[in-house]
């Protein structure tokens, strides 16, 4: 092995090449952006439709549909799911694993484009877009002053709100609550109708009055001088005066037809903080963009801001990079205490400092050098990339040890300093190349993965593979050099013999003993084969049961320190009515001593690009909490309080969402809890509405019945009561009039048309005019409401259209083209798994007509499909760590040996998750198929040695059984409790984050410990049974062969 000798004879040049590892590696952690997870690449996307004044039925057959039907010609659908509501179309399209989606979304404007025609004049063009975790908003913020609301929505609009959107990486700010300034014209019915008059003939002379116009150029001997007509408003007085032509050919003033104010826009959204009246500012980032690099920005340009504008203050409400800026430090703190804890374990081991320096410079060179490969990848750091480092950091020295550990045993023996670095490394190279590489193989299965699962594990699986590489370089390079040039053959007595040494010597006895009493026990086993494999058995077969006895869940809850309340009203209710009902929930939740903040919205309909259609019926509160380490209960723990006290207001649809994405909004947070399992579901197919919601009614109910389950709710909500004008078609043909021009008419009445623009002051303000409101309050106003002819004759509503009163769905709902109800519910305080089971039982139980289908949602089949995946992935983990062995021992025999300490260690680390009272996630399931290359790990150090004696040495099998075990049970112990402490930190779970690898951590410590046991005592006595075997089915071979020589 030319490497070794190399660099110990090239100490200056293998300390270079540290050196440049190490400046790289610091240049490229500066380069390598911050983020709470990875980039998740979710093959879905979204189609948004608007068709205003159009109900779902109407939007469902006119819009969806012809939408539905082009995009499922587009490649790769998997399934298309719909929701038809007042006035908009959203369509989630969910594409296979793998899909290229910017191909993907090209396709779909395409279809999307070929069928234009097909869709009603006055659709609006169909917006699409990717989703991603980047629709949560990066930061949400509050703004106040000593103004009033007017002005203060000015300044944030006009001001505020343009600097923020200069912030680099930052797509979009929306501005909600105050009250914006408006010209409001209501006109007198009765003085129109005398005057033979029209609202639109109103809004045509106001948008005629008020412009300038160029008139051209006037050329003179030696110059041009342009002509420009100017008639632009200038004052509130000169809109009054605005001259009206009749249609006897007089003239009118507008200010005799109605009322001209100076006012204010329509209140649609109210938005508090604390529940002191303000208004929010929503930041968006954009899709590509780092959100620490762009709160960062935000934060730059919030300084400048406050120095501009001192009477305004402006308050962080949520700042999405602090919880990532506490986990990322969480992880690192968690993954310094881990190298320090394995550090300490070798000094307490080889109670030499400079023998424990040798080894503890693997961790910080192997670490920086997987920083610059992470940056090379376009990695980002993050808590599974970190947790990855977090993860390896144990198991960074497992190389150095074996190695030096080797060495330092020739050196003990009386060999020369060349020769026990040269020899020592070189006898073990083999066994720790194959060791790495059966842990590295098992990553890459998790790699090629498809799914949630590879989405956010494969940077675990690339930064663990980077670290362990680098380690197996510095093992085979750095160790005997360092070794050659530091390592004495005796341990010196140090002058002062403090506290560590004497630990240290204790531990040396207590090894002397253990190895010893070992050596005794492997004696003992070997004599009584039988009885020790039969416990092994026993032992299996007890941890087996765990098994049956863990939950199931794709990814543990992390506590953000944040939640989400949703509340809906009746369709119909006012927004003054929301008001109050939201301020009842506020009083409600104020008290609780771990809420810091509350930021009350109404009226809007969440906080991302996928918000559509809020309504004054709605509000929600978006709640951050104190730090973890100032409040003594979770997010969770916090949220079921505040169900609990919501729970008696009647008449309200509350929801409490802990989700990842809580923050996003209603429509988002669905899509995200989906997808990372955070709720489960029931979907109802059909096409009876009717049927539909009785079905989902009876499921809700059974939902409700299931422990753990809150905040059941389903699809359907009460209808939108609404006016329902119906043209009388003989009647209106006769007139002349279409359908579109008496609907034009009605919304210019009663919602009013913005007519012009009044520019003041360097800001436009909107000139609306419409009827009288109190001429529009009720159905005979709107039956008596007058409709202009194309002849010019004024007819009332009455006589042209039927006007009724009417109850539409709030929603239609769809699946691949055929409608479907949604029964959701969140869990709290059990497992999804055990939750999915109860379902499944409960909706056996109703009758179901035909026609129809009742079946778990797709959090279900999230679930499956993320284990079936994973499943997959350890299977083939371990067939590749098979053919590594058997590469190594060129044995097909061998590898089965070391082989069976796998599936106890699986079975011990579910028992691991069943102690702790975690469930199997897939945190959880890395954690399992990483147990299946750590494991192998001491049985090849082990089997390695003991084919290396009898080969070498020609000892016998038991001869070399009994040399090998206690020989390498020092390198075992100490590659095992550096792994296990090194995850100590992380399987504790403490911090913001920590929940996230948690189980994985508990699933590695459970299972490398119990396999340990086995590795040194059972897998001895399998191999002789192995070997047993072999030399059976050699001797049948060569008695084959001498009966075909005779």
């Amino acid at each position: 092995m030319g490497i070794v000798d190399l660099s110990i004879k090239h100490p200056v040049t293998v300390w270079m090449c540290i050196l440049i590892v190490i400046i790289l590696g610091v240049v490229s952690l500066t380069m390598i952006p911050l983020d709470l997870l990875p980039n998740i690449n979710l093959p879905m996307a979204a189609v948004i439709t608007n068709y205003s004044g159009a109900g779902p039925e109407e939007v469902e057959s006119m819009v969806t549909q012809n939408l539905e039907s082009a995009l499922a010609s587009v490649n790769n659908v998997d399934s298309i799911q719909s929701m038809s509501q007042e006035g908009t179309s959203i369509i989630m399209v969910s594409f296979n694993e793998g899909t290229n989606m910017d191909a993907a979304t090209a396709q779909m404007r395409e279809r999307l484009d070929m069928i234009k025609g097909m869709l009603p004049s006055d659709v609006s063009t169909p917006t699409v877009m990717k989703l991603d975790p980047s629709m949560m908003p990066v930061m949400i913020m509050s703004v106040s002053g000593n103004m009033d609301s007017v002005a203060l929505k000015d300044m944030a609009e006009n001001d505020i709100k343009p600097e923020l959107e200069k912030v680099a990486g930052v797509a979009s700010v929306t501005v909600s609550g105050g009250r914006a300034r408006q010209i409001n014209i209501e006109l007198n019915q009765d003085k129109l109708n005398a005057l033979g008059l029209s609202v639109s003939q109103i809004v045509s002379a106001l948008g005629a009055q008020n412009m300038n116009l160029p008139g051209g150029t006037i050329k003179s001997s030696n110059q041009e001088i342009s002509v420009r007509t100017v008639g632009e408003f200038t004052s509130i007085e000169q809109i009054k005066n605005t001259p009206i032509i009749l249609p006897t050919g007089g003239v009118v003033l507008l200010k005799d037809l109605g009322d001209v104010k100076d006012g204010y826009a329509d209140v649609s959204s109210l938005t508090y903080l604390n529940g002191e009246p303000g208004m929010g500012l929503i930041i968006q980032k954009a899709s590509d963009a780092n959100t620490v690099i762009v709160a960062r920005n935000i934060n730059e340009a919030l300084k400048n801001i406050e120095k501009d504008y001192p009477d305004v203050k402006i308050t962080k409400i949520i700042d999405s990079s602090e919880f990532i800026n506490r986990s990322i430090g969480n992880v690192e703190k968690n993954a310094v205490v881990g190298a320090l804890l394995a550090v300490l374990i070798l000094y307490l081991f080889l109670r030499n400092v400079r023998t424990t320096l040798i080894i503890a410079i693997s961790i910080p060179v192997s670490v920086v050098a997987a920083f610059v490969m992470m940056y090379f990848s376009g990695m980002t750091l993050n808590l599974i990339s970190l947790g990855g480092l977090a993860l390896g950091v144990g198991m960074l020295v497992d190389n150095s040890i074996v190695v030096l550990e080797n060495v330092f045993r020739y050196r003990q023996e009386g060999h020369e300093r060349f020769e026990s670095a040269s020899t020592g490394t070189k006898e073990v190279g083999m066994a720790i190349t194959g060791s790495t590489l059966t842990t590295v193989a098992v990553f890459l299965p998790i790699v090629f993965m498809q799914g949630i699962a590879s989405e956010i594990f494969r940077d675990l699986a690339l930064t663990v593979t980077f670290s362990l590489l680098a380690s197996l370089v510095v093992a085979l390079t750095v160790v005997p050099m360092l070794s050659y040039q530091l390592m004495s053959a005796e341990a010196r007595e140090p002058r002062v013999k403090g506290v560590l040494y004497r630990i240290s010597h204790w531990v040396g006895t207590v090894f002397d003993s253990l190895n010893t009493g070992y050596g005794r026990l492997l004696r003992l086993s070997l004599r009584h084969r039988l009885v020790t494999l039969l416990i092994g058995i026993a032992v299996f077969a007890a941890s087996i049961v765990s098994v049956s006895m863990v939950g199931t869940e794709l990814i543990p809850q992390m506590d953000q320190g944040q939640f989400s309340i949703s509340a809906s009203l009746p369709k119909g209710t006012n927004i003054e009515t929301t008001d109050k009902v939201m301020q009842d929930i506020y009083n409600r939740i104020k008290d609780i001593p771990e809420i810091d903040v509350t930021y009350l919205s109404i009226g809007s309909a969440g906080t991302t690009n996928l918000a559509i259609g809020g309504s004054a019926n709605e509000g929600s509160f978006s709640v951050k909490l104190k730090p973890l380490n100032e409040r003594k209960r979770s997010t969770e723990e916090v949220a079921d309080e505040v169900r609990k006290r919501l729970s008696s207001i009647p008449g309200v649809k509350i929801s409490v969402d802990t989700g990842l994405l809580s923050m996003a909004g209603s429509r988002a947070g669905s899509i995200s809890n989906s997808i990372l399992g955070t709720t489960v579901g029931v979907d109802i197919k059909g096409n009876d509405l009717d049927v539909l919601r009785q079905l989902s009614d009876q499921v809700a109910e059974k939902v409700k019945g299931i422990p753990g389950t809150r905040d059941v709710q389903t699809s359907f909500s009460e209808g939108e009561p609404e006016y329902i004008v119906k043209l009388k078609d003989d009647v209106a043909s006769s007139y002349g009039l279409t359908t579109a021009q008496v609907a034009q008419a009605v919304q210019a009445s009663v919602k009013g048309t913005t007519a012009t623009r009044y520019k003041m002051g360097g800001r436009d303000i909107d000139v609306v005019v419409r009827i009288a409101s109190g001429e529009r309050n009720s159905i005979e106003d709107l039956k008596s409401l007058y409709i202009q002819t194309p002849v010019g004759v004024q007819v009332p509503l009455s006589a042209v259209a039927d006007v009724s009163i009417g109850v539409g769905p709030s929603e239609i709902d769809r699946q691949d083209q055929s409608r479907i109800a949604h029964v959701t519910a969140a869990v709290v305080g059990r497992d999804q798994g055990s939750v999915n089971s109860d379902l499944q039982r409960v909706i056996k139980e109703i009758p179901v007509p035909n026609g129809y289908s009742i079946e778990l949602g797709s959090s279900a089949t999230q679930l499956n499909d993320a284990f079936s995946s994973l499943g997959r992935s350890l299977i083939l983990a371990v067939i590749l760590v098979y053919m590594i062995m058997a590469s190594q021992f060129e044995s097909l025999l061998h590898p089965f040996t070391i082989l069976m300490s796998v599936p106890i260690s699986l079975s011990t680390g579910i028992l691991g998750l069943v102690v702790t009272g975690k469930a199997l996630s897939i945190p959880a399931y890395i954690g399992l198929i990483m147990l299946a290359g750590i494991v192998v790990n001491n049985g090849i150090v082990l089997i390695d040695y003991i084919n290396t004696l009898r080969r070498r040495d020609g000892m016998e099998r038991d001869e070399a059984i009994m040399k090998g075990g206690p020989t390498r049970l020092r390198p075992i112990l100490m590659t095992t409790l550096t792994t296990i402490l090194g995850l100590i930190p992380m399987a504790l779970g403490i911090g913001e984050g920590a929940e996230m690898e948690q189980p994985l951590a508990i699933t590695v410590i459970f299972g490398l410990t119990f396999s340990t046991l086995v590795t040194l005592i059972v897998l001895p006595v399998i191999y002789s049974y192995f070997d047993n075997a072999e030399r059976y089915v050699s001797r049948l071979l060569h008695r084959n062969e001498a009966k075909n020589e005779v």
